[in-house]
């Protein structure tokens, strides 16, 4: 594991944790003896009141935005393309997928699977699904060069940039 993959996993757990602040704070006070004088019970609803409502914080905040960066480690397609470092991936096979496409305008659905090439090797990816521009999908074949955008933190997610990818002549 790498400084920055140790990093943005310091920082998604950090994150993560500020949704259970409030139960944690009430807590320190609890066995500090700093809250004031109060039953067993009602010690117990309140403590369960706030650990509802963190529950519910994290359910509603924490699912939809931050698990999904964090499980998929993920830099979203169109950064990469912006921000991502340049690299070269073969094509090693393709198929068209049964799934419909997610981009926008007239798109095929196709599973790829790229062998990447950097200077310290090559290394083969998993077939993945991406949605290829209609005009390019024909000029698709096994053993091309793809021009790829590669996330200079985790170096199984990519994108290919499709605006590059030229004819052959």
């Amino acid at each position: 594991m790498n400084d920055s993959t140790l990093a943005r996993l310091f920082r998604y757990a950090a994150v993560s944790m500020l949704f259970f602040l409030p139960l944690a704070v009430w807590l320190a006070l609890a066995v500090g003896g700093r809250t004031p004088p109060i039953s067993q019970e009602r010690f117990d609803h309140i403590t369960g009141m706030i650990m509802l409502g963190c529950s519910a914080l994290f359910l509603l905040v924490g699912v939809p935005f931050v698990l999904p960066r964090a499980w998929n480690g993920g830099v979203p397609r169109q950064r990469l393309l912006k921000n991502g470092r340049r690299g070269r991936g073969f094509l090693v096979s393709l198929e068209e997928d049964a799934g419909e496409p997610r981009g926008e305008g007239s798109s095929v659905r196709m599973l790829l699977e790229i062998e990447i090439e950097e200077p310290d090797g090559r290394y083969l990816t998993c077939p993945e699904a991406f949605d290829v521009p209609a005009g390019t999908a024909s000029l698709l074949h096994t053993g091309m060069e793809l021009p790829l955008r590669i996330d200079p933190g985790n170096r199984y997610s990519f994108t290919v940039d499709w605006g590059e990818l030229r004819a052959p002549s």
